[in-house]
């Protein structure tokens, strides 16, 4: 699985966790990806304008500080402890404006 607790497999949000606290996803949602395979669609808030810390694929830019981009499941403790990551969220798509 992954090096997060598995105490962390309840339904709190890891955000209120003192472990990661800039992970702002439920174990829940963390665990769906992790059993897939599949990169978790977030969006990158950081501290540095045009930091982006290695691993991730980027797919849109923000604007200088934020990004959406494709996070491993198994990147987001390192993630957490990266002193340049401000947060990090799910990214949900926004339906159609009408």
């Amino acid at each position: 699985m992954s090096d997060l607790p598995s105490s962390w497999l309840s339904n709190t949000r890891i955000e209120t966790e003192p472990q990661l606290p800039k992970v702002r996803l439920t174990p829940h949602q963390i665990a769906e990806f992790q059993s897939h395979g599949e990169p978790i669609p977030a969006i990158l808030k950081v501290s540095v304008p045009g930091y982006v810390p290695a691993g991730l694929s980027v797919r849109t830019q923000a604007g200088p500080t934020l990004y959406t981009v494709n996070v491993p499941p198994d990147a987001l403790l390192k993630l957490d402890r990266d002193p340049n990551v401000v947060s990090i969220e799910l990214s949900q798509p926004l339906g159609m404006i009408k």
